[in-house]
């Protein structure tokens, strides 16, 4: 387990403000109309995604020199740098189709992962105007027009679950025989990162995700999620680890700790 970090906290408050100047740049974007394109493996990327890419590896080369930056839509064109024990993993815009279609439910994610541990992660929806962060040691908190307050995990979980889980997960098999073991209060679809977030803040109790995935999907949300009192497991029960073969991500369950003992791992 890694210890908390001062430098951890300096460093979280200047990605905060990066993500937060970010989001500031998308929605000027989304008012001045962006063009849509498809990429190679079919999915949606926008000019958007490619300007707020290119913005938030700028600034963090600024603030962090030494540590490189990878990144979804450099990587989708085949531009990623050597790395080492320490490197940040940036989505700069997670639920691009829902950001295309004019929807609010889109993040950005900026995470910073150490030997194969996310230790920052900031999530910002600049569609909500809600920031959540975290650093190593340092809690989880969200920022929004109120001010900022922690945020954690459901404690006790209670005895039904509230699941929380993306429209397309719902209709899956694998989601179907899932459902079957657990005794289930409610089942809620959500968008982007959103759903990691409600779990962090206490709104939903266990996400699962039977569907790919890719490590900048979660290395920002695991940070929070790990300070605000929860997890990311593999169905085998493995916390989710970084550094992996094409930054693929298995299936997962993403849950409070006050849930884990009930889960069925494979």
């Amino acid at each position: 387990m890694l210890t908390p970090c001062p430098q951890n906290n300096a460093i979280l408050k200047s990605v905060i403000d990066i993500s937060a100047e970010a989001a500031s740049d998308i929605i000027q974007c989304r008012q001045d109309g962006f063009t849509v394109h498809k990429k190679q493996d079919r999915s949606t990327v926008t000019t958007v995604d490619r300007r707020i890419e290119h913005f938030i590896i700028e600034k963090l080369r600024h603030v962090t020199p030494d540590i490189p930056v990878i990144a979804e839509e450099s990587v989708s064109e085949g531009r990623a740098p050597l790395y080492g024990d320490t490197y940040w993993l940036v989505d700069p815009i997670d639920g691009t189709d829902e950001f295309a279609a004019g929807g609010d439910d889109f993040a950005i994610h900026i995470g910073l992962v150490h030997l194969g541990q996310p230790i920052i992660g900031v999530v910002t929806l600049p569609g909500h105007n809600i920031q959540y962060y975290a650093a190593r040691g340092h809690g989880a908190w969200r920022k929004n027009a109120d001010g900022e307050t922690r945020i954690t995990c459901a404690s006790p979980a209670p005895e039904h679950l509230r699941v929380v889980t993306s429209r397309r997960c719902m209709n899956l098999p694998h989601f179907a025989a899932w459902r079957k073991n657990y005794e289930i209060d409610s089942i809620v679809p959500a968008g982007s990162s959103i759903k990691f977030m409600q779990v962090a803040e206490g709104a939903a109790d266990i996400y699962p995700r039977f569907t790919p995935s890719m490590e900048w999907d979660t290395a920002a949300p695991q940070a929070i999620i790990e300070e605000a009192g929860g997890s990311i497991r593999d169905l085998s029960g493995d916390i989710l680890r970084y550094g992996k073969a094409g930054w693929l991500n298995s299936s997962f369950i993403c849950c409070s700790d006050h849930v884990r003992d009930r889960v069925i791992w494979a």
